[in-house]
């Protein structure tokens, strides 16, 4: 089997240390950069109140005799004024020229610094804050009744409020020819683009004569070490400022089931996400990552019998465990959720919850 290895790059230019750093304070999480910025502020105020202390007193102006400062206190206070900048202090550096050239340069390192961190602090409150989801799985030669066998899995937003204008869908298929050369194919998408996209999609290629999957298998995919790429990118109407979302699948060959992996579309199906109540439409986010084992060839109708605290009856389902959840049967017998996000039903159609599948039986969902 081909395995996928990740080689090092040796004698690549260097980027500038400020560059890594602005991008790091930018991308790690907020308490991360709050603890750096006090940090540096802190180090700096605590160092150059060590050398005003070594440089000798100081005066206060304020004091009719311009009595000499030797408490640490005094010069820690004045050290603070100056990286806050705003120098107001009991004592100031009058009585030593140098004591004088070591404030004012104290004063151009803290507002290099400050003009430093403002852009960290302001790059970060004008990034986008949608939130979405790629699912973690990829169904490979899975059943959809309109398209027939495809390569499928779906994205969806967090937040009914949130949107994408122009957005852009891409799943390319890299496996190894050699050990020494990777092929990598875009795949043509049933839905490449939307102009406006609302609530969430699935994203689907044909496997057709046509396809670079054609003929393969779960195991050849495995044998080649193939992996696949999701790319999502669009436009945040917020801010229009454009957006994007990856996510990587890869195969397992011992079988086992964990995040990010290809499964095969004949076995599993997605758990479907919306249901309805009344006239309104609920999206259970929970589900994004479940699946539902399939029985028999996926033609037909058929019944099967979910066992576990709160049993529910599926038709066309294979049985799985309800879990204990307060459900609803919704529209083709699928009891579901409740828990989950209120939409809007102008904003789109939900996924249907109908059920197709043949034969019967009991599995588990899987859910990461």
């Amino acid at each position: 089997m081909l395995t996928r290895r990740v080689p090092d790059v040796l004698h690549a230019p260097r980027a500038a240390m400020c560059s890594d750093m602005f991008r790091n304070l930018v991308y790690w999480p907020w308490w991360v950069t709050g603890l750096i910025i006090v940090g540096v502020l802190g180090t700096i105020t605590c160092v150059f109140a060590a050398v005003y202390d070594a440089l000798g007193p100081y005066a206060c102006p304020t004091d009719d005799n311009a009595t000499a400062v030797t408490s640490f206190v005094d010069l820690m206070m004045y050290s603070v004024s100056v990286t806050t900048t705003l120098l107001q202090s009991r004592c100031m550096p009058v009585s030593s020229n140098v004591a004088m050239l070591v404030a004012n340069f104290h004063a151009w390192l803290v507002v290099l610094i400050t003009v430093f961190l403002t852009g960290v602090v302001f790059t970060r409150m004008a990034a986008p804050g949608m939130q979405a989801s790629i699912s973690r799985f990829m169904l490979f030669n899975h059943h959809d009744p309109t398209c027939g066998r495809v390569l499928a899995t779906r994205f969806f937003f967090n937040n009914k409020k949130h949107s994408l204008i122009d957005a852009r869908f891409h799943v390319t298929f890299s496996r190894r020819v050699r050990s020494d050369f990777v092929k990598t194919d875009v795949l043509e998408l049933v839905r490449e683009e939307a102009p406006l996209l609302i609530i969430g999609t699935s994203i689907m290629h044909k496997i057709n004569e046509d396809s670079p999957l054609a003929g393969e298998t779960i195991q050849s995919l495995v044998e080649k070490g193939a992996w696949f790429l999701c790319t999502v990118q669009g436009t945040e109407a917020t801010t229009m400022q454009t957006v994007f979302f990856s996510r990587v699948y890869r195969l397992r060959d011992d079988g086992t089931v964990v995040g990010k992996t290809v499964l095969d579309g004949e076995k599993w199906k997605f758990h479907p996400l919306s249901e309805e109540r009344g006239d309104k439409y609920f999206l259970n986010f929970k589900r994004l990552n479940e699946l539902v084992p399939l029985a028999g060839d996926g033609g037909g109708d058929g019944t099967s019998t979910g066992t576990g605290t709160g049993t529910h009856d599926n038709t066309g389902n294979a049985g799985d465990s309800a879990r204990g959840r307060t459900g609803q049967t919704g529209e083709g017998g699928v009891t579901v959720t409740t828990e989950g996000l209120e939409l809007d039903s102008d904003l789109n159609e939900p996924l249907s919850v109908n059920g197709s599948g043949s034969g019967s039986g009991s599995g588990p969902y899987i859910r990461c």
